[in-house]
């Protein structure tokens, strides 16, 4: 579903994105403090440096000039980074002066965050956190004198209460005192803790008793569910006591009634299609397959994309270093250039196939594994690979900054993934998203993949379609790429 962002964070994301005069996206070079929040594995990862005016003699008499942060996540991760940097900068404090911004004031600035979003408000916050323990232990600043509690050693010690997120005890209990949580989904909104699996929320020492032993525990009330009648045995001639309409009306008021309004609290919804036997039943259509087995060839798509559309940053590197430079003064054609860059992409998503080909055969997914089909996909993913890989280092060649190109690459990576049919067939796609699918070179790739690696699955379009679409794209993209490469060092 759309998050419904204020028009001051949009406004706020896209001019960092951008790079635009005034923005913050970056790190600064010998910072005076670093400081770092979450993993990539986890879905949000900060990085947060700023440099100081160092007073002569009281270190705490030191001042925050200039901050910078360097954030994989969603907009509101990215915007609530870009506010943070902003605050402290306008408001000139000291590394300790900083502290008093809280995620509250971060959220304000940006005109509220969806509940689900204002973890990415936390994660700023915290990142900050960090960063000025790294600027007291280079300065030789005594925090816990100054009655500063900080921390960091939290998130590995203690027992972990949230294995999705390797959240400890110790960490979420001074979260739930500090920002007043309440409840479960106060927490996973806060910190993301019980976000994912959701196994620790009711367990003994889960988020529930942690939330208890915090405020003291809440009264149990019970509500009394619909009784359903109990199904007729095998062979049974007694007439069913409600009638299949009926009984799908009891399922519908079940669900309003109980499901939907804890699902509409996180945003969610549930839409009752079908009751029928549950081997049979299918949400998506796949067909003469099951779900995982139409999804194997989307994730090893997937996987090749990611890894490709970020391979032009280092181009970026080489440029830094001179190595371009030197490469441009040599005799190789500006073309062979940007091919050895394809080639060494396309190599490179070999690997992702033998893992998810290996992966699929522990999950016992039917593949084909004749050496025609397995040549077959190890080309195609070669192809998608290369292609992907020039059309970053296009992207390079235009924005020519490791922090424009790191932005733009993560807007383009979900968009390309989600308008293709990697995850759901493009049949249930509405009108204008079908187009855009139609015109996107992942589509190809997984269609391909589709119809030579899983028994019985089936390609919409034949396998010379497909790779004449992949290649043309390709050889487009490696002209323009090739009339590009010089640009790099003007």
């Amino acid at each position: 579903m759309p998050w419904n962002y204020s028009e001051k964070t949009k406004q706020i994301f896209m001019d960092a994105v951008q790079g635009k005069p005034g923005t913050h996206l970056g790190e600064i070079e010998n910072a005076d403090g670093i400081g770092e929040h979450g993993s990539i594995a986890c879905g949000d990862a900060l990085r947060f440096t700023f440099r100081v005016e160092r007073h002569p003699t009281d270190p705490l008499k030191d001042v925050v000039v200039e901050a910078r942060y360097l954030t994989f996540g969603c907009t509101s991760a990215i915007a609530a980074s870009e506010v943070l940097c902003t605050l402290i900068e306008q408001g000139r404090y000291t590394p300790i002066d900083s502290l008093k911004i809280t995620n509250q004031d971060i959220v304000k600035s940006l005109e509220g965050l969806p509940a689900q979003k204002i973890h990415c408000s936390v994660m700023g916050a915290e990142a900050l956190e960090a960063a000025v323990f790294n600027w007291a232990q280079r300065r030789g600043v005594d925090l816990k004198a100054l009655g500063i509690d900080i921390r960091p050693e939290e998130r590995e010690e203690g027992r972990i209460v949230c294995q999705c997120f390797t959240l400890s005890e110790p960490y979420i209990k001074r979260k739930i005192r500090e920002l007043g949580l309440k409840t479960i989904p106060d927490i996973t909104g806060a910190i993301k803790a019980g976000g994912a699996c959701m196994s620790c929320h009711h367990v003994p020492g889960g988020l529930q008793d942690l939330l208890d032993e915090a405020w003291g525990p809440r009264p149990t009330t019970f509500r009394e569910l619909p009784v359903f009648p109990a199904p007729r045995e095998h062979g049974s001639l007694e007439q069913p006591a409600v009638s299949p309409f009926q009984f799908s009306k009891k399922v519908e008021e079940a669900m309003d009634e109980y499901v939907r309004p804890f699902l509409r609290k996180d945003g969610g919804d549930l839409e009752l299609l079908d009751i029928k036997e549950f081997s049979r039943a299918r949400v998506i259509p796949t067909g003469n397959v099951d779900y995982l087995a139409f999804m194997t060839p989307g994730i090893l798509g997937q996987s090749v994309l990611f890894s490709a559309i970020f391979y032009g940053i280092a181009v970026i590197w080489e440029r830094d270093l001179g190595v371009i430079h030197k490469l441009l003064v040599s005799p190789a054609l500006r073309g062979a250039l940007v091919f050895g860059k394809a080639l060494s992409a396309a190599v490179r998503g070999l690997i992702q196939a033998v893992i998810v080909y290996l992966i699929a055969a522990a999950l016992h997914i039917g593949m084909h594994w004749e050496l025609t089909d397995i040549l077959a996909v190890m080309l195609a993913v070669m192809l998608g690979s290369a292609t992907f890989a020039t059309f970053s280092l296009i992207i390079a060649c235009l924005v020519k900054t490791r922090e424009r190109f790191m932005g733009i690459g993560q807007v383009l990576t979900m968009p390309l993934f989600f308008a293709s049919n990697a995850i759901y067939p493009i049949e249930l796609m509405p009108d204008w998203l079908k187009v855009i699918a139609r015109l996107n070179p992942l589509t190809y790739l997984v269609d391909v993949l589709r119809g030579l690696m899983i028994v019985g699955g089936e390609s919409v379009h034949s396998a010379a379609l497909d790779f004449g679409v992949m290649s043309l794209v390709f050889v487009l993209l490696l002209f323009l790429a090739a009339r590009l490469y010089p640009t790099l060092l003007t």
